[in-house]
């Protein structure tokens, strides 16, 4: 019949192996390996997230310096002096053109819809790109890198068809949407490219309208257009592509790096590491064992050996030496005289003593046959 302390023990036990049994993957998960683990990933994950900050950096960078700008524009201010052609100068900002890059060059003209300006004709377009050791605009002083003339004319109307559109138009002309003005876009330069170096690039641009008769301006834009091509056009078409893929690039060989400076630093501690416990074996001084055999030396004895002492079977006293004393047992024995021998044989006090009872009584009969010896010479 089953106890209700069987019945305990049971239902202790089932609960002590359900708590084992929820408890192991927590001690496991809580071990020394397992917190190496975490701190590992750990590790990984914030060495991970701060190199691919600077990947995303170094992109940045690697984006503004490479990829130049894809198109800008300038404003011509054009110079009316007397017995000259009208001129302007502009400077280039830095950076805007680079060297191994096409570029397209256009100029914008806003020209008023005036009799002389119909009546010119066919102009010419000068313009000139120079390097940027010309500080000076004195004759023969800068290096020209770049020299083209185009030329340009504005769109004839019949004065019929010009009264039509002006009458169509009329409204637009009185509210100020619409001027009595021509846009004029004449290209300059197709696919320019300048060789690589400083001295290459163009800072300055001059540009010259030439014609029989002085024209009227309202304003002149310069355009340079970037082709791009290979990397640059990539970059430029598929930013979120080239970012992602340029992005990875930098940022798997940083993680490379990192693994082969991780590898080597491990690799040199764990040497050290490895090397201690044998410097500090090697330092202890070894202790003879019981047993052990030490190795023997060509070292000289300090004094010679004892000459051993030969026994003199005559002499009681060498012979008594040789016999250990009686012990507390044996005196024991003797006081207590032979009626408790019986009682002796079963007592303590000769358990375990059998070498020294045999000595004992070894050194009995030397005393005896002492005495027997000394009866016979009287």
């Amino acid at each position: 019949m089953v106890t209700s302390s069987d019945d305990d023990e049971e239902e202790v036990g089932l609960i002590v192996a359900a708590s084992d049994a929820v408890l192991k993957p927590l001690r496991y998960a809580t071990s020394k390996p397992a917190q190496r683990v975490y701190l590992g990933t750990l590790f990984f994950l914030l060495t991970g997230l701060t190199l691919l900050g600077f990947a995303i950096t170094a992109y940045l960078l690697f984006y503004y310096s490479y990829v130049p700008i894809r198109g800008f524009s300038q404003p011509i201010y054009l110079q009316f002096e007397p017995g000259k052609h009208p001129y302007g100068i502009v400077q280039l900002q830095k950076g805007h053109v680079v060297s191994d890059q096409p570029y397209d060059v256009d100029v914008h003209l806003n020209l008023p819809r005036t009799p002389t300006n119909t009546a010119a004709g066919n102009f010419m377009i000068d313009v000139q790109l120079f390097a940027p050791s010309s500080t000076t605009w004195t004759e023969n002083t800068p290096k020209v890198l770049v020299a083209e003339r185009r030329p340009a004319i504005m769109t004839y109307h019949s004065p019929t068809l010009e009264h039509v559109y002006k009458a169509v138009e009329l409204p637009l002309y009185i509210t100020g949407w619409r001027k009595e003005a021509e846009k004029l876009t004449v290209p300059l330069l197709e696919g320019v490219e300048f060789a690589r170096g400083w001295q290459t690039v163009p800072t300055s641009v001059r540009i010259e309208l030439q014609s029989a008769t002085p024209l009227q301006v309202y304003e002149m834009t310069i355009a340079f257009r970037a082709r791009l091509r290979g990397i640059r056009y990539m970059m430029i078409n598929y930013r979120l592509s080239s970012f992602v893929f340029f992005t990875s690039i930098f940022w798997s060989v940083e993680m490379t790096i990192a693994a082969c400076i991780w590898v080597g630093l491990s690799f040199v501690f764990t040497g050290k590491q490895s090397q201690q416990p044998a410097v500090e074996q090697k330092s202890e001084p070894q202790i003879k064992a019981e047993g052990d055999i030490l190795p023997e030396t060509n070292a000289e004895p300090s004094s010679p050996p004892a000459t051993p002492r030969i026994k003199d079977e005559n002499d009681p006293e060498s012979v008594l030496e040789t016999y250990p004393q009686a012990t507390e047992a044996d005196v024991e024995d003797e006081e207590a005289g032979p009626g408790s021998s019986h009682k002796a044989r079963y007592s303590d006090s000769g358990l375990g003593t059998s070498f020294e009872s045999s000595h004992g009584s070894a050194r009995r009969d030397v005393v005896r046959r002492r005495s027997s010896k000394n009866l016979t010479e009287d």
